[in-house]
């Protein structure tokens, strides 16, 4: 991994920490919350779409087939993640949430030939850091339970899991199509690509929730009032695109998925400080495995 990557994904970390915890603090975390914060996204990039020079029509059926499925994803996640916050706390559902893609995004990669294979080294990191994760949410080490991890309590975390496994795979693969074609900077480019996902990602999301007959129009209406979206929107939009931008400075996008787990520390030590939730010795011990495993990965 380059500097310019770490430095990049570092940025991200902290906004990815600053957006989900303001998820978690909002009274009734909900799907409309999260599709308007999306919605408001796409708006904040919309001048990025209208200056790039990117000949959308000349993108072959494969980008998308890229695109519909990342957006589908994203809606999983978003499931996943609303439902989890809703259950559990914020030092259960973060860190298991990113634990999971840190195994399942290798295998995607490897089972499909996507990049380059990771060394023996960076996939050991990798199982650190998903076995760090997964003892963070413990109560005792002695305890050490999978009971936990099966219950009815863990499936919308689980979900969350493949959401992000989807949607980050698919995104390496459109990004790459649309820098192929695209006239503009890097920068400019990725920020158009990102616009017309974050669009894709509220109308799926809308249309998920009119399918199901979830919320509805009343309190879609009442999130738009609200400055918690806005703020959610403009933190998640700019994490993720920071992101986007450091795909093009690593050899396999499996990299960028276990680096990124450095939010799970600052994850945890906002709900400890912030939401007063307790400070367990698993949750020490799986801080420390995950900077390890991460210092494996990125060497």
């Amino acid at each position: 991994m380059t500097t310019t990557a770490f430095l990049l994904i570092l940025a991200s970390v902290a906004l990815h920490v600053g957006w989900n915890f303001l998820c978690k603090v909002n009274k009734e975390p909900s799907l409309s919350f999260y599709c308007v914060a999306n919605f408001i996204a796409g708006v904040a990039l919309l001048p990025l779409l209208l200056m790039a020079k990117i000949d959308w029509f000349s993108l072959g059926w494969r980008f998308w087939v890229f695109l519909f499925f990342s957006d589908f994803f994203e809606m999983i996640y978003a499931v996943g993640l609303f439902k989890g916050y809703g259950r559990n706390d914020i030092s259960l559902v973060y860190p298991i949430a990113r634990a999971l893609p840190t195994l399942l995004i290798p295998a995607v990669t490897l089972i499909f030939g996507i990049g380059r294979t990771p060394t023996t080294l960076a996939l050991i990191g990798m199982a650190i850091v998903a076995a760090g994760c997964i003892i963070m949410p413990q109560r005792k080490i002695t305890d050490l339970s999978w009971k936990l991890l099966v219950s009815p309590a863990m499936i919308p975390i689980f979900v969350a899991a493949i959401g992000t496994t989807g949607y980050t795979v698919m995104d390496n693969l459109a990004t790459e199509n649309v820098l192929s074609i695209s006239l503009s900077s890097k920068v400019l480019s990725l920020g158009a690509y990102l616009c017309v996902v974050q669009f894709g990602i509220a109308l799926f999301i809308l249309l998920y929730m009119l399918a199901f007959r979830i919320e509805g129009w009343r309190v879609l209406k009442a999130n738009f009032k609200q400055p918690a979206p806005y703020l959610v929107g403009i933190f998640s939009f700019m994490a993720y695109f920071l992101v986007l931008g450091a795909m093009g400075y690593v050899t396999n996008v499996s990299y960028l998925q276990a680096f990124r787990q450095m939010s799970l520390p600052l994850g945890v030590l906002a709900g400890i400080y912030f939401l007063k939730e307790s400070y367990t010795m698993p949750k020490a011990i799986g801080t420390i495995m995950v900077v390890i495993g991460l210092i494996l990965t990125v060497v």
